[in-house]
């Protein structure tokens, strides 16, 4: 394809590094790394506008609170990835199935797995924040710094 995200085809990226095999390849670590970096970036806006803080003093609600976050922009991505292939095939006729699967939203297995690992990333994130010296994840007396 000549461009830089041509090389990210279904065609291309699986043969070199097992994309889109579902729950496993190249798509699977950068799902996972997808779900912590997102946990980072929201912590990272909460701690630099305070007014945005909903932090509660219950680690467990604000687990399940970045956990939802994180879900909501997983969600959000895979829209968008079934959102261009049906533009590339209804509205610029494109051909994405022959000779090879070239869909970013190559099969339910992939969709699923992106999600469950996006997840899984944010998890992995939180527990590792949990155990960390400084709390990241509990709000004080009015202390955003906290966070």
């Amino acid at each position: 394809n000549g461009n830089l995200f041509g090389l990210m085809d279904n065609s291309l990226c699986f043969k070199y590094l097992g994309c889109n095999v579902g729950f496993f390849g190249y798509d699977a670590l950068v799902h996972f790394l997808g779900g912590i970096m997102e946990t980072v970036f929201i912590l990272w806006l909460v701690r630099k506008s305070p007014k945005f803080n909903f932090f509660q003093k219950n680690f467990w609600k604000n687990a399940v609170l970045l956990v939802a976050l994180v879900a909501l922009l997983s969600v959000g991505w895979e829209i968008g990835e079934f959102g261009f292939d049906q533009v590339r095939m209804d509205v610029l006729r494109q051909d994405l199935l022959y000779p090879t699967n070239r869909l970013r939203q190559a099969s339910n297995s992939d969709t699923m797995g992106d999600l469950f690992l996006g997840l899984f990333g944010a998890a992995v994130m939180i527990t590792v924040l949990k155990f960390s010296a400084k709390k990241y994840l509990a709000a004080s007396d009015g202390d955003s710094e906290t966070v």
